[in-house]
């Protein structure tokens, strides 16, 4: 590759992280927080021979506080995280971490209403595990 074209392909990687960052950021921001609507947990699927894996990001949510349903060809993860202090007045110098409900619905490449289904929780790791359907 020549000197050129790296530094372009760099320049662009830089910029899909920062454009990342920024996001994040806003998704983030109060006011997001503060609208009737729940913020969305990041969530990863992968599908294997067998199965379809859907992991969430939940960490600082209790296991019991987290509502798992499958709606068709649908997973639906919904909960509260409510953190520490929130209920009494502090001096916040930072605030990122979404607070309050949220809700994440995540297409499966399949429908899974009536298949098998196992739910892992580690270290803030919701892991859903789905069965496939057999052929």
């Amino acid at each position: 590759m020549s000197p050129k074209r790296r530094d372009v392909n760099d320049e662009m990687i830089k910029l899909a992280r920062r454009m990342n960052q920024l996001m994040d950021e806003w998704k983030h921001t109060s006011f997001m927080s503060a609208s009737d609507e729940a913020w969305q947990p990041s969530v990863d699927v992968i599908e294997c021979e067998h199965r379809v894996c859907v992991l969430a990001d939940v960490a600082g949510i209790a296991r019991e506080a987290i509502q798992v349903v499958v709606q068709c060809d649908t997973v639906i993860i919904s909960g509260t995280r409510v953190l520490p202090g929130a209920d009494r007045q502090k001096l916040v110098h930072q605030l990122e971490l979404p607070r309050g409900p949220f809700r994440r619905a995540v297409a499966l490449p399949f429908e899974a209403e009536s298949l098998p289904m196992e739910i892992e929780y580690h270290d803030g790791l919701l892991q859903i595990h789905i069965d496939k359907p057999t052929p």
